[in-house]
């Protein structure tokens, strides 16, 4: 999604984020943001499921088929959506445990994490001021 200037109210954009295992337009968390895309990369739109097996659209570079992996859907901020693409798919391939450590070598990422199991969330420091996490089940730190 790319915001442009901010609302008709003279606020920030509050965008949603979908919840991986609800139904469309469930939203998990709201992130404000003005002047910038704000994408989201997961496995719970794009995929197909085969005998009880849910398999994603995001491919392995090592193996050619879906990555397995703890993440349920990571979402970037940044004033360039490619950039902001290419990170989001590239920390869910890698896992939790990577992709926070990631954040904290790249201290400019903008990014909100969140494990498969909707249990843990990890929100970078540069972004934290900016999410607004609407379920009470899910842990959330900051990384920094």
């Amino acid at each position: 999604m790319a915001l442009l200037g901010q609302s008709t109210a003279g606020r920030k954009w509050r965008v949603g984020v979908q919840r991986p295992d609800a139904e469309r337009g469930t939203t998990m968390a709201v992130i404000e943001g003005k002047d910038e895309s704000i994408i989201t990369s997961g496995a719970y739109e794009r995929k197909i499921e085969s005998e009880g097996k849910r398999y994603g659209h995001i491919l392995s570079v090592k193996t050619g088929e879906p990555v397995g992996t703890d993440i349920g859907s990571v979402t970037i901020v940044d004033a360039d959506g490619a950039k902001a693409d290419g990170w989001c798919t590239a920390l869910f391939a890698m896992g939790t445990q990577k992709a926070v450590e990631m954040l904290k070598r790249h201290k400019d990422l903008n990014a909100f994490i969140v494990d498969d199991q909707l249990k843990r969330a990890w929100v970078s420091k540069s972004l934290a001021d900016r999410v607004t996490l609407l379920e009470n089940s899910i842990t959330i730190t900051v990384v920094d």
